[in-house]
């Protein structure tokens, strides 16, 4: 069972963001509704990447399927060394990545949905990205004996 719980947390993270996108694209406009004091749900259909940074959207398109075969195989690779968590870690930044892949194909843009403070807008897929990279840094530094 501890094997699989870095796909069960993964897919249970994806299968909310698309419970979320799907919601704040049934929205009839894209006011925002805030939840608590300074978090907000609100629609924002995101023609960029990261941080709504926009590019062509070939090559926006072309870049993301490339990173997502290298993080593949990168985890495959991990998993090969008997380095479990990194490889889990990645396969997480895989699900984050495939699952906004999935809605640029779908939907021709990105679906952000999650408003915190001053933060550009986005979703789960986004922050299940951010939060391995964080954990691989600090996992890289850790077993460099620097933190």
């Amino acid at each position: 069972m501890k094997k699989f719980t870095p796909m069960i947390i993964g897919s249970a993270v994806i299968g909310a963001d698309w419970l979320l996108k799907f919601a704040a694209l049934s929205k009839a406009s894209p006011t925002e509704v805030f939840l608590f004091n300074g978090i907000g749900f609100t629609l924002v259909k995101n023609q960029g990447i990261a941080f709504g940074i926009v590019f062509n959207q070939f090559i926006t398109v072309v870049s993301i399927f490339s990173m997502l075969v290298v993080i593949f195989f990168c985890a495959v690779r991990a998993h090969q060394k008997q380095h479990a968590r990194r490889a889990n870690a990645l396969l997480l930044i895989f699900m984050g990545g495939a699952s906004n892949a999935a809605d640029r194909l779908l939907h021709g843009f990105i679906v952000d949905y999650i408003h915190i403070f001053f933060w550009p807008v986005f979703n789960l897929a986004d922050a299940l990205i951010v939060c391995s990279v964080i954990y691989l840094i600090f996992r890289e530094l850790k077993e460099q004996k620097r933190f």
